[in-house]
């Protein structure tokens, strides 16, 4: 589709532990579509066929 994502950032500590600096919101989301089923999507212009369909609504594609 040629849009571009932006970039996340994880800063690790010297424990190994990663902590994300910027993009929490954008991983929150992903992760409440993809696991949590929350989002409809809506108003696709570029994938119409798929308005009004949850994650768990989409046919796989293999």
């Amino acid at each position: 589709m040629g849009i571009p994502l932006p970039v996340v950032y994880v800063f690790e500590n010297e424990n190994g532990q990663k902590q994300v600096v910027d993009g929490r919101q954008r991983i929150s989301t992903l992760i409440s579509f993809f696991l949590d089923n929350e989002f409809v999507l809506a108003k696709l212009k570029m994938l119409p066929r798929f308005d009004g369909k949850k994650f768990n609504d989409l046919e796989p594609i293999f």
